[in-house]
């Protein structure tokens, strides 16, 4: 499908105590539905694995970028049992800017969120997304231009 993210975000600290990870719920609007139930202009709760936390930290598992209001993305997703929300597919197999073209700049390991602007993921499998990614625009058509 392809979505864009509303702007509003929950942020869902770890609890240690219940096995829960740190996670942000993002609700994105769907524009275009490839395969599923879910319906254009459907709001939806999509998981993210990374949150900024109360220090303005960004803290991410495996590079995950968080989508923003500037980019329309392509998401394959799968219902969480028992939850109201999406995860993504994969860690980093699941989610693509469509306005980020290829995987956009090289970035350092830097967990300055703002530096991620022009980064679609920035994890230790970068080759593995890039292929992944292509695959996808080719099979969707869904770059911005």
């Amino acid at each position: 499908m392809q979505a864009s993210f509303t702007g509003e975000r929950e942020t869902v600290y770890p609890n240690i105590t219940e096995g829960k990870l740190f996670r942000s719920d993002s609700l994105v609007e769907i524009h275009n539905v490839f395969k599923g139930d879910l319906e254009n202009q459907d709001k939806i709760i999509v998981y993210e694995p990374a949150i900024i936390d109360e220090d303005n930290n960004y803290v991410t598992i495996d590079g995950y970028k968080l989508m923003d209001e500037n980019g329309t993305y392509t998401l394959l997703l799968k219902p969480v049992k028992n939850k109201e929300g999406y995860a993504i597919s994969g860690m980093y197999q699941g989610k693509y800017n469509n306005n980020i073209q290829k995987n956009g700049k090289n970035v350092t390991r830097s967990l300055d969120y703002e530096a991620l602007s022009e980064v679609d993921y920035f994890g230790e499998n970068i080759d593995h997304f890039k292929r992944l990614k292509e695959k996808v625009v080719e099979k969707y058509e869904v770059l911005s231009d």
